[in-house]
């Protein structure tokens, strides 16, 4: 209930206890619990029995509603020796003693007075008593916020549920539309089949018609007596039936058959986490530091028995390193061009130098030779293999990467280098990619590729589904991405639990779910790494993350522990 001014006014006004009616007041009988004017205090007070033995203090000392409580000490009987009163208080025990519990139990131990003890225990709890209030206060906030989520939680799911409902019914409206429109062209080129048969229905009827006029003709002819007529126009008669051979075309277009769309949820939509409002933390930290052999770890993968693939595009060096314990030894070194590396799933590896066929090194004897994975005439850009062995590769047509002109396209190859499926342009007849730099996938099917838009690194990250089509498209984080410091994906990866990673040059990990909507970020720099570049997951916990230089020293390798994204 909210109380009014005028009301909260009349109540802090308080009369003399006595008289009632005088509003001064300034004494207060601590026995008779009494707030009183001077004049009752001096005049009536004086008459009450015992008065004169009576505490009576200002009120300034107390308070209107306080007061220092006449307690009795004296008579607080002893727990243990119930004939005796307790008389001292034993700090050392925390407990009061009586006489007799001081000569058998307290001996050397420090005494203080009961009033002095009971005041501290006063305080102690007062302290305390402020503690709970505080308590107290966090807790109503608590609560007070948790009302607050629920309340805006329940109106997102509504919002949510909202936006599902408005996208089913404009996917209706769409499906319905393109229906019609299959229909409409269905109807007219039934319509077109139709106008065809009716007219080769009229050229047999008038063919039917010119054959019954020559079948009587020539019954006549048969059966005529002169001679001379006969013969006069048998001839005639004999060439209007053979020049009258036409025959009926059967020959017309078909109606076209439907051939059903692929129906994926992904062209629908999925829910994703609103890091606007999201209280997730992501925990890293560093398990070990490696000094690399090479000025930029542009590329990582791993193999089966520990042993990484790292590799420097500028150097154009690649090294197989083993990390052991706190060392990384280097097992091999090839000098090669690098445009992309992936491992296979018995430890051969795949690397793309800018050709038009990938290069195959022998995971077991570390023989380099060629591949049956090609696309020639163009060139190979970003590789990738799938966890069902589809090799996956970013290519274009050879000159320079910008401006992009000419094919830049994504080739699915099956386990013998076929080309089972070709992403290259959108229904506008447009190249959907500019530059495919590095290619991942996720266990839906959907294919990322990162595409790089210019020379200075700046890109995006395509999500490609089946036949062709760009499900999404991610241009990175509006919280961190400025004018001075656009969206520049450098590296992407695939966790465990099917999330994507897109590193970028300024030190963000973008994670993505399965269909490129953002979940999270994170930057590097809160655990002391600067420089971020490539990423390779060994378990869902653990990742090695792979650094570029800008100084006179190699570039690093952090093995990374991590929660699960």
């Amino acid at each position: 209930m909210v109380l009014s001014k005028s009301v909260i006014k009349a109540q802090d006004i308080i009369s003399c206890n006595l008289c009632e009616s005088e509003t001064k007041l300034k004494w207060k009988c601590i026995d008779c619990d009494l707030l009183m004017c001077n004049k009752c205090c001096d005049k009536i007070h004086p008459k009450f029995k015992n008065a004169k033995d009576h505490t009576i203090v200002e009120i300034k000392e107390v308070g209107v509603s306080g007061g220092v409580k006449n307690l009795d000490f004296t008579s607080i009987k002893c727990k243990v020796h119930a004939s005796q009163s307790c008389c001292i208080f034993c700090s050392n025990c925390d407990q009061l003693a009586c006489p007799s519990c001081i000569t058998k139990g307290h001996a050397g131990h420090t005494f203080i007075e009961i009033k002095e003890a009971y005041e501290m225990k006063v305080e102690w709890l007062k302290n305390r008593k402020g503690k709970l209030e505080m308590k107290e206060k966090k807790l109503d906030e608590g609560d007070r916020i948790l009302n607050e989520i629920t309340a805006r939680e329940n109106s997102n799911c509504q919002k949510t549920i909202q936006d599902i409902q408005h996208q089913r019914e404009a996917l209706k409206r769409e499906i319905d539309k393109h229906a019609l429109k299959l229909i409409e062209e269905l109807n007219q080129n039934m319509k077109s089949i139709q106008d065809s048969i009716s007219k080769e229905v009229k050229n047999v009827q008038m063919s039917r018609q010119k054959v019954e006029n020559n079948f009587k003709t020539a019954k006549e002819m048969l059966t005529m007596m002169d001679m001379s007529f006969f013969f006069e126009n048998a001839d005639i008669m004999a060439k209007s039936i053979d020049n009258d051979e036409e025959g009926v075309n059967v020959i017309h277009k078909s109606v076209p058959k439907f051939k059903p769309g692929s129906i994926s949820l992904s062209n629908f939509g999925t829910l994703f986490k609103d890091i606007s409002s999201s209280n997730t933390i992501i925990d890293m930290r560093v398990k070990k530091e490696f000094t690399t052999g090479i000025k930029y770890c542009h590329y990582i993968s791993g193999c089966s028995d520990g042993s990484l693939w790292i590799g420097d595009s500028i150097s154009n060096v690649l090294q197989k390193v083993k990390p052991e314990g706190n060392l990384l030894t280097t097992v091999s070194t090839i000098n090669t061009g690098l445009r992309g590396i992936a491992v296979t799933h018995n430890n051969d590896l795949l690397i793309s130098d800018g050709t038009s066929k990938l290069k195959l090194v022998n995971g077991k004897t570390g023989k380099v030779q060629k591949s049956k994975y090609s696309v020639d005439p163009l060139w190979i850009i970003g590789v990738y293999i799938t966890s069902d062995h589809k090799v996956i590769v970013g290519a274009m047509s050879p000159g320079k990467a910008f401006s992009a002109t000419g094919r830049r396209l994504v080739i699915v190859m099956d386990r013998e280098g076929n080309h089972i499926t070709v992403y290259e342009q959108d229904k506008y007849k447009q190249n959907i990619c500019s530059y495919p730099f590095k290619i991942t996938s996720t266990s839906n099917g959907n294919i990322f590729v990162v595409d790089r838009l210019s020379d200075d690194g700046r890109g995006r990250v395509l999500v490609l589904g089946e036949g062709g089509n760009i499900l999404n498209e991610y241009n990175g984080c509006e919280d961190i991405k400025t004018k001075d410091q656009p969206f520049k994906p450098a590296s992407i990866t695939t966790t465990p639990s099917d999330k994507v990673i897109v590193t970028d040059f300024y030190n963000h990990l973008h994670i993505l779910d399965s269909s490129a909507n953002l979940i999270f970020y994170y930057n590097t720099k809160d655990i002391g790494i600067v420089n971020s570049y490539s990423l390779f997951f060994i378990s869902s916990t653990i990742f090695y993350l792979g650094c570029s230089t800008t100084s006179t020293t190699n570039a690093k390798l952090y093995e990374i522990q991590c929660s699960e994204f």
